[in-house]
């Protein structure tokens, strides 16, 4: 029985020396990332980013808008134009 105890009480040392040094680790990473992030304004750019996204995701609309009111035809249409028809005119 007492080395069953013996047992027992070395394993939850170890369990306890494995597990400490691991939360610390992550709460000095976690940490450090914060700073990383704090310092060049990470979190900032990233708003930044998706905010200029949207700008950019809604002139994209308006402006297909524009051109599908003013041709017809989308701006993103895979047919090819058609071209112009040729001059009766004679060469000069």
């Amino acid at each position: 029985m007492d080395s069953l105890v013996d047992l027992w009480s070395s394993l939850t040392a170890l369990a306890l020396a494995i597990t400490i040094p691991m939360v610390i680790a992550v709460v000095v990473l976690l940490v450090v990332r914060h700073f990383v992030c704090w310092y060049w304004k990470l979190n900032e750019i990233v708003k930044l980013l998706a905010r200029q996204t949207e700008i950019l995701e809604l002139m994209d609309r308006r402006m297909a808008a524009i051109e599908w009111r003013y041709t017809g035809q989308s701006a993103t249409s895979l047919a090819a134009p058609t071209p112009p028809a040729p001059s009766m005119a004679p060469p000069r």
